[in-house]
Parts: structure tokens; C-alpha cells; sequence
């Protein structure tokens, strides 16, 4: 349970970050660039003992790693596009409902015990993230309507599935290091082609860098914790996923409403329990 507890804080963390950039007018990109740079340090830093080249194929790794950092990187960018154009809450929400795709795959590929009292859960979970979108359409009018909240949608589904099916199929406890590592090289180097690609403006401000720092460190743990996490032999996918999900969005919104004086609505209220009482059927 620490595992996930520790994955539920740092993805929260890294909600309320972006909420921070967006109010500090942080620009996106080359903070996103520079977060990958520093968690490719620091699991370089971490693995610095791990395992020998042989206990996880480097060609077959590069490919693993090179899909996924693409995908990491795909889903900060979007992430960061949809909080900026929609909102925070309409991205949250977005990103957080895609765990029906890992919870699908999870009841379809690994045999997920399916018993009533879950189905519920999962049901009361989505409920309870559907219940925490905006009050009103504003949010998904501007720029393109439904259009970035459902690439977030997918993103994060894909990202979380195959996760799941990498840490399944390929990787052995004590390669999770070693992995990321090549992972977050791969999202900076796609992070750092998406720079070059802009016709103005490459540069990394200082206040970016910072941030792009603080944003490392944080991402780098989440990531590593819901890897760990998935691990756990009397943890089911579709229990972790709905969890971490259900709680890094209700507490994203008790951290909007502490930091940022964020309302907490009659309907956002609702959704909080809905969101408990999910939490309480799943496990």
C-alpha cells in the first residue's frame, strides 16, 4: 500500500504543478524538455548499481523505452495544452478517466478477478470522476472543444496499459531503474525534437529550467512508484489503476481549493464521496 500511497502523492504533485506553471505562466515546453533531462539523471544516478546489460536485452529495451518516452512526452505536452486551453479540471478529468482503457486490458490480458463489489467500484470511480468536470461547458468550448481532452483521454489510457503490459511481460524487479532510465532519455530526446520543430522562440528560460527541475524529480517518482506498485503480487491493475486514478483527482481538487482558491462545489462534494466510497468497494 506505501507503493501506491507514494504514486497517488507524486501524480497529485505533478497535477497541482501544472496548475502552479499555468498561474506563474511557465513556458510549457521547455520545462517538459528539461523534466525528462532531469529524471534521466536521476535514474542514471539510481541505477548506477542496477543490473548488467544482460538482464534486459539493450535492443529490445531501446525499443520498449522509445515508444514509451514518446508517449510520455505526448501526454506532458498534451497535458499541458488542455490545462492551458480548458482548464485544470477539464485535464484531470480527461487523463484521469482513461483507466477504463488499463482496467479493460487488465480484466481481458491478465485475468483480473471480476466480482461485484469491484464492478461497482469501478463504476462509483468513474462516476466520481465524471461528476469532478467543470459546472459548465465553458471550458470545453474554447480551442477545439472535445478535441485535446480526448487525445489526453487516449494518451493516458495507452500510457497506463502499456505500463502495465511492460512491467508484465518484460521487466524484472530490479530493472524498473535501469528501464526509466532509457525511458526518460527517450522522452527528452522526442521533447527536444518538438523544440527544434518551433520556427520561434527555442529557448529555455530560467524560470522553465527551475521548474523543469522540480517537475523531474516529481515525474520520475510517480512513474516509479505506480511501476513498483503494479508489482505487487496481491495488487490487481484494475484495483491499482481506479485507486490512484479516483484519488489523485479528488485530492488534486482539495489541493485547488487549498492553494489556489479553488471553489469546492455541492457537486464537487458529491463526487468526493462517490470517490470514498469507490475507494472502499475496490480494494
Amino acid at each position: 500500500m506505501t507503493l501506491i500511497l507514494l504514486s497517488i502523492l507524486c501524480s497529485t504533485a505533478n497535477q497541482l504543478l501544472f496548475k502552479l506553471f499555468a498561474r506563474i505562466q511557465v513556458a510549457a515546453l521547455p520545462a517538459i524538455v528539461v523534466n525528462y533531462l532531469v529524471a534521466f539523471g536521476l535514474g542514471a544516478w539510481l541505477n548506477r548499481n542496477g543490473p548488467a546489460l544482460n538482464s534486459l536485452p539493450l535492443f529490445q529495451l531501446q525499443l520498449l523505452a522509445a515508444v514509451q518516452g514518446g508517449v510520455l512526452a505526448g501526454c506532458f505536452l498534451l497535458m499541458s495544452t488542455v490545462t492551458r486551453r480548458n482548464g485544470v479540471a477539464v485535464a484531470a478529468v480527461s487523463a484521469r478517466l482513461a483507466v477504463v482503457i488499463p482496467v479493460a486490458a487488465a480484466f481481458v490480458l491478465y485475468g483480473d478477478s471480476i466480482a461485484g463489489t469491484k464492478i461497482a467500484g469501478i463504476l462509483l470511480a468513474l462516476g466520481s470522476l465524471i461528476l469532478l468536470k467543470p459546472d459548465n461547458g465553458g471550458g470545453l468550448r474554447q480551442s477545439g472543444g472535445l478535441r485535446m481532452p480526448l487525445y489526453l483521454f487516449a494518451a493516458f489510457g495507452f500510457n497506463l496499459a502499456y505500463t502495465k503490459w511492460i512491467q508484465a511481460r518484460f521487466l524484472p524487479p530490479d530493472t524498473y531503474h535501469y528501464y526509466l532510465t532509457f525511458c526518460f532519455l527517450w522522452a527528452f530526446a522526442w521533447g527536444v525534437f518538438a523544440l527544434l520543430l518551433r520556427r520561434h522562440d527555442r529557448r529555455v528560460p530560467l524560470r522553465a529550467a527551475v521548474a523543469g527541475v522540480v517537475l523531474g524529480i516529481n515525474n520520475y517518482g510517480a512513474i516509479f512508484f505506480l511501476i513498483a506498485a503494479l508489482a505487487q503480487p496481491r495488487w490487481e491493475s484494475s484495483v491499482v489503476f481506479p485507486i490512484v486514478s479516483v484519488s489523485v483527482v479528488v485530492l488534486s481538487f482539495f489541493g485547488g481549493t487549498l492553494l489556489f482558491g479553488e471553489r469546492l462545489t455541492l457537486k464537487k462534494s458529491a463526487a468526493v464521496v462517490l470517490g470514498g466510497l469507490a475507494l472502499m468497494l475496490i480494494r
